[in-house]
């Protein structure tokens, strides 16, 4: 395990900013950036399913596998009607990871965890980090040098989550950081955590 400081962050977001081989997701974030932003509300069911798609496509969000691609209308209708889903998102109500999930399941998908918490993320950057695989791995590979203690499965508890992603933040002194920042520097270390382990 490589010693996390500021140090490490900052190679790794110059590495993520200017290497040939990212270029891809680069150019992914820039148009989910640009699709949230101007797509912001969550009131029509085509805009809706836009992001649906396109969020599932760029962030292979497994999504697909979850659901045969008819569905992906069921579910924006289903989150078009979650009550006051856009105040909800932009607030920071961490409750609404929670909402997106259960839609999922209700149209008889497995729950996709962190589907929901892309989506909220794309609406409100700084207030919703992603949960996925790569970040897994390196909370969990660094879990004992973290104060707050947590079982894995606790990671896909949202307000659980939270905490030890905030934690992870300050035993590192990365309070600096944009949740996006944090969020690529985990995602490319975990990335390099899972070839180790294969």
């Amino acid at each position: 395990m490589v010693k996390i400081d500021r140090s490490l962050v900052d190679k790794y977001l110059k590495d993520f900013e200017t290497n040939e081989k990212y270029e891809h997701y680069r150019k992914a974030n820039e148009c989910l950036e640009m699709l949230f932003k101007e797509k912001h509300s969550n009131t029509d069911v085509e805009l809706v399913m836009t992001k649906v798609a396109v969020l599932d496509c760029f962030f292979s969000t497994n999504l697909k596998t979850s659901l045969p691609e008819q569905k992906y209308y069921a579910l924006a209708n289903a989150i078009c009607h979650i009550n006051s889903i856009d105040k909800r998102l932009e607030e920071g109500d961490i409750t609404s990871v929670g909402d997106i999930t259960k839609c999922v399941k209700a149209i008889g998908g497995n729950e996709v965890y962190s589907f929901a918490t892309k989506y909220c993320f794309w609406h409100n950057k700084e207030t919703f980090p992603i949960y996925d695989s790569n970040v897994d791995s390196v909370l969990w590979a660094y879990r004992s040098e973290l104060s707050y203690k947590f079982d894995r499965k606790d990671l896909k508890n949202y307000d659980t989550f939270l905490k030890v992603i905030e934690n992870f933040r300050t035993t590192f002194g990365l309070e600096k950081y944009s949740t996006q920042d944090l969020d690529h520097f985990m995602w490319l270390l975990g990335k390099e955590n899972n070839k180790e382990t294969k």
